[in-house]
């Protein structure tokens, strides 16, 4: 919409364009609840989001390339974010923006859109490893590249990459339950 554009009340879209993601999330997050039984803790992921989203899901900031820069970002952006409060979140803007002003997560790993090299695949699942919210996912446009079918090394190494991961989810439990308790980042 137009930033000038009045909605009900007088308030200008400027001025409430950010705040539906964080009520989108807060009630999606409390239909989840109430439509399950037994009670199921929801799991609700939100490309949309504002200050206070991160108490009802993770945060994924949209689709990022398969390229070294895209990865390296990421790294920093985990760091500010989760001292932000939005410790759990993934995902890497790309479209239309310098790299100056990416903004995201280590999410994607390999990127959404182009075809990584094994080498940069295969770092990109270490640092992956290492964020909170951590997941392969491409474009269908990609060329296939599930971890089973790359060439060794690379297999090995990511294969024992993931179990690294594995083994650390009660280091990652631990950390997530501490920052909904006392705030602090999940990555430090």
């Amino acid at each position: 919409m137009e930033k000038d554009s009045i909605h009900y009340g007088g308030w200008e879209h400027r001025d409430v364009h950010n705040i539906n993601g964080m009520l989108f999330v807060n009630i999606t997050s409390q239909a989840v609840k109430e439509r399950t039984t037994p009670y199921k803790r929801p799991f609700v992921l939100t490309r949309s989001f504002y200050a206070g989203a991160q108490r009802y899901g993770a945060m994924w900031t949209g689709d990022n390339l398969g390229t070294w820069e895209h990865m390296a970002v990421g790294i920093p952006m985990v760091l500010s974010n989760s001292i932000a409060g939005m410790s759990f979140a993934g995902g890497l803007q790309s479209h239309n923006v310098s790299s100056s002003k990416l903004t995201g997560f280590l999410a994607d790993v390999g990127g959404f859109f182009g075809n990584p090299e094994p080498e940069m695949l295969t770092r990109w699942y270490f640092v992956g490893a290492f964020s909170p919210f951590f997941r392969a996912h491409a474009h269908i446009d990609t060329k296939r590249r599930e971890p089973y079918l790359l060439a060794e090394p690379y297999k090995s190494i990511v294969r024992e990459t993931l179990r690294l991961r594995y083994s650390l989810l009660p280091v990652w439990y631990t950390a997530f339950r501490e920052s909904s308790v006392t705030g602090l980042p999940v990555v430090r």
